[in-house]
């Protein structure tokens, strides 16, 4: 099997993943800088 094929697919998709990622944590943030105001 060729991994080289995939291997664009799976660098996107954890690109996108860490987007989801930092997008989750900052709104996690807001809702915990709320709650202690």
């Amino acid at each position: 099997m060729n991994l080289a094929i995939f291997t664009p697919f799976i660098k996107e998709g954890l690109d996108n993943h860490n987007e989801w990622e930092k997008k989750f944590y900052a709104e996690a943030e807001k809702l915990r800088n709320q709650s202690k105001a």
